[in-house]
């Protein structure tokens, strides 16, 4: 008879609750650290696509006031509004005059005349191309009137995603609110200087080349500042500026495309002013 010897019992492998305890308590540790470095990416992700964005848009305006003509057509689209602030040489007065885009609707946009509305791009563009200093004719003074202006647009971006883009729809050609609400908006002050030296020949050859130059050369500063928060016309900006610059070799000329140079305000009268570049330059009337 065969005798049946028993196999030794095998001892099953397994984790204990302590080691359990002690893998969990290390994942919540880790998940806790990536938790919270996850937002400092997002914002750095964020704040690179602004910057992408405004580097493009810069170009665009900077462009587009250079050349003296827009380089999109439907410019309408994107502008919410622009504020023309004009004050007088020895006054403390500031006068102000705000042109509301076409699908800016709201109660204090719709009680300025419909006349002041952003109804085509050359207008844009011929408030954004006043020079920091001007000068027009007052009935009730002797002479030509200088005054100061400080101009501003808030803008929604041209570039950027498809889903931010305002675009009019086919049946009422106006954008769904959905894309003026979540619609990427930065606010532009443009600043238009001539540059200006001391000409080094004070002889009256001298001064009329230097008057010429002077005439002939612009200092072309864009400041961008985003984001835009609020909504109508109470609005400021975030912490995020900058600043382009450019010289721009051209011709400060009355707009030739609009009927009128001059655009009679509520406020103050605007000359609209377009840029004409040295290589395109029209005869001097």
């Amino acid at each position: 008879m065969k005798a049946v010897v028993p196999s030794p019992v095998r001892r099953e492998a397994g984790f204990t609750m302590v080691e359990l305890a002690l893998c969990i308590a290390i994942i919540s540790i880790a998940m806790v650290a990536i938790m919270g470095i996850l937002p400092a990416g997002m914002g750095v992700q964020k704040q690179n696509r602004e910057d992408s964005i405004i580097s493009q848009e810069a170009s665009h305006w900077m462009e587009s006031i250079r050349n003296g003509s827009l380089l999109f057509d439907d410019a309408t689209n994107y502008v919410d509004f622009v504020q023309v602030g004009q004050q007088r040489i020895n006054s403390p007065v500031i006068q102000t005059n705000i042109f509301p885009g076409i699908y800016l609707n709201t109660p204090a946009a719709n009680a300025i005349p419909s006349t002041m509305r952003l109804s085509y791009p050359e207008l844009i563009l011929g408030l954004l191309s006043l020079p920091k200093y001007d000068s027009f004719p007052d009935d009730q003074a002797a002479k030509p009137v200088t005054v100061t202006n400080t101009v501003f647009a808030v803008v929604r971006a041209l570039t950027g995603s498809l889903n931010e883009k305002v675009l009019p729809q086919v049946v009422n050609e106006k954008p769904v609110e959905s894309q003026l609400s979540f619609a990427f908006r930065y606010l532009l002050r443009v600043e238009i200087l001539p540059v200006a030296e001391l000409p080094i020949d004070r002889s009256n050859a001298g001064l009329r080349q230097w008057n010429a130059r002077q005439r002939s050369l612009y200092d072309v500063r864009l400041t961008f500042e985003w984001p835009v928060i609020g909504n109508d016309f109470a609005i400021r900006t975030g912490g995020n500026s900058r600043t382009f610059r450019a010289q721009v070799a051209a011709q400060d000329r009355y707009q030739r495309n609009i009927k009128g140079n001059i655009l009679v305000a509520p406020n103050s009268p605007i000359n609209l002013r377009q840029m004409i570049p040295a290589s395109s330059r029209l005869p001097v009337l």
